[in-house]
């Protein structure tokens, strides 16, 4: 017993030493509220409601960058804290100081001026910062396992579309000070920007989302797809995502933002609620794949199309981009994934099991079943292969690792009338295992 606590203090002597000297990466004193220029604050608060954070920022770039900072604070902090002490034992934070090196002339001037409200708002370093955003491109660190759908037309009750996204990573990271689980630090942000249109997404604290929906209809979800096929020379997706949501007013236009400037592998699902229409996008650094659900790449075998449906894991389906990904194009094999030549037969079943699960209610999709797919999937009701990942032990816990079926959110929206269901997850507890909260976008920005 004396033996662990010596070690716990060990652990906590050091780390503290390492938020100290580097760059400031965490400074635990909170600004005081007497020395905070107010008029950077106006439009900015937070609310609680049904349990959950929702963020609203307004103003410039920079001015809503110092309005999350601000006032998420103390949730930024535990995040930061945690991915800088073990991208530092990693030694991964060399290559992302690298990465940063060679990316940062890419960022569009007004990403720099909202992160760099977001490191003054939060007392951190703005290089610091934006080093460790970048984690996701670091090739052997990014979250693979995610997925996006869309719906529309006579595919959906009410014939409008909807758009349902999951989050997947692994669960149990915690602030080494705290304790404190940093995925419970999700919150719904609110966003105004004074010369955008308006949006909400869910998010990290002090960071974008992956994706979500804004005033002119545009829905957007961003899943990872590993690829041999990667450069550091471009914008990051999660920047491009917020631009897209910010500027655009179609599908075409968020699609341009989306590939331009192309960094790594990506799978994306863009909707247009107005049309209303979705597409898929493909992309690694060199090619992008853009369709919708009658173009004959959809109907790849072992892939088949459901009419006037998306839907996408991590796995590309365009054989261009399927070929910079994996050496067999079919992933339906169990056998070869025993033996370690198949890493994209979880995503097969995960695509087949909401494929199957969508088709029982083609005609009647709606944003509750919708949602019902994905926590059913995710739970191992929809599919054997998935029923057996979440209850056979050993299996769970090696895959719980990698992050497959690992939700941290999961959200369905309807870009048209700004309706959205969301879940996240809670300590070790997956997004699909906690309550479903529901709010309207018009209604939170008329707040």
């Amino acid at each position: 017993m004396r033996i662990k606590t010596l070690g716990i203090i060990i652990i906590l002597v050091i780390s503290s030493s390492v938020l100290t000297v580097n760059a400031g990466i965490i400074n635990n004193e909170i600004i005081n509220n007497d020395l905070v220029n107010k008029d950077l604050l106006d439009g900015g608060w937070i609310e609680e409601r049904d349990g959950v954070t929702i963020l609203h920022i307004s103003g410039s770039y920079y001015e809503m960058g110092f309005q999350q900072g601000h006032l998420l604070k103390y949730k930024i902090h535990e995040i930061f804290r945690f991915t800088f002490i073990e991208y530092t034992k990693a030694g991964y934070y060399d290559e992302l100081t690298e990465m940063w090196n060679e990316i940062e002339e890419y960022i569009p001037q007004e990403i720099k001026e909202e992160f760099r409200g977001i490191a003054d708002g939060a007392n951190l370093s703005y290089e610091d910062l934006n080093i460790i955003n970048l984690h996701p491109l670091l090739k052997y660190s990014q979250p693979r396992q995610c997925t996006g759908m869309a719906a529309w037309g006579p595919a959906t009750s009410s014939n409008k579309l909807i758009q349902a996204s999951s989050s997947d990573t692994a669960l149990g990271l915690k602030d080494p000070v705290t304790g404190k689980h940093i995925f419970d630090n999700q919150v719904i942000v609110v966003r105004k920007p004074e010369n955008g249109y308006a949006s909400m997404y869910p998010a990290l604290a002090g960071w974008y989302g992956w994706g979500g929906i804004n005033t002119q209809s545009i829905g957007i979800c961003i899943q990872v797809s590993l690829t041999d096929n990667i450069t550091y020379k471009g914008i990051p997706i999660k920047y491009k995502a917020q631009l897209a949501l910010d500027q655009s007013s179609t599908a075409e236009e968020a699609i341009d933002i989306l590939t331009s400037n192309r960094t790594i592998g990506y799978n994306i699902i863009v909707s247009d609620g107005k049309v209303p229409e979705a597409y898929v996008v493909e992309t690694n650094a060199d090619t992008s794949y853009v369709g919708t659900y009658n173009d004959s790449v959809e109907s790849t075998s072992p892939f088949w199309k459901i009419d006037y449906v998306l839907r996408r894991p991590n796995i590309y389906i365009n054989k261009t981009l399927a070929a910079t990904q994996r050496d067999r194009y079919n992933p339906k094999s169990l056998l070869l994934m025993l033996f370690g030549k198949n890493d994209f037969y979880p995503f097969w079943r995960l695509y087949k099991g909401i494929s199957r699960e969508t088709e029982k209610h083609w005609g009647d999709l709606n944003m509750q079943n919708m949602m019902s797919i994905f926590r059913d999937s995710y739970s191992g009701k929809t599919d054997l292969a998935l029923f057996l990942a979440q209850h056979i032990r050993p299996i769970k816990k090696l895959l719980a690792e990698t992050g497959f079926l690992q939700a941290i959110k999961q959200w369905v929206v309807c870009p048209e009338t700004g309706d959205a269901l969301f879940c996240f997850s809670k300590g070790t507890k997956c997004a699909y295992e906690n309550p479903v909260h529901s709010f309207n976008m018009y209604e939170l920005l008329d707040t």
